[in-house]
C-alpha cells in the first residue's frame, strides 16, 4: 500500500521508494535474511509482515527484476 509495485508510476506514500528502485538503493542480498526468516521490517513507519517463504522469494524476485540484469541476485544465487 505504500511502496509502486509497477514499472512506472509514484508510490502512494511519498517517502517510500517504488520497488523498481529498490535494487539500485540496496543490494538485493540485503534482503536475503528477510528470505531467511520469512520477515520484513524497515523504518518506523513501515509495518512487519511476515510471508511465507514461496511469498518471500516472489517478492525478492520481483524486486530483482527490475535490477540491471548482470548484477540480479536472485538468478545467480538461487538458493
Amino acid at each position: 500500500r505504500c511502496h509502486a509495485t509497477a514499472e512506472i508510476g509514484a508510490s502512494p506514500h511519498k517517502i517510500t521508494p517504488p520497488f523498481r528502485e529498490l535494487s539500485e538503493r540496496f543490494p538485493v542480498e540485503m534482503l536475503v535474511e528477510a528470505l531467511k526468516t520469512g520477515e520484513i521490517s524497515g523504518h518506523d513507519e513501515m509495518p512487519m509482515f511476515v510471508l511465507a517463504p514461496e511469498d518471500m522469494r516472489a517478492l525478492l524476485a520481483h524486486i530483482d527484476s527490475f535490477a540491471d540484469p548482470k548484477s540480479r541476485y536472485l538468478e545467480t544465487n538461487p538458493n
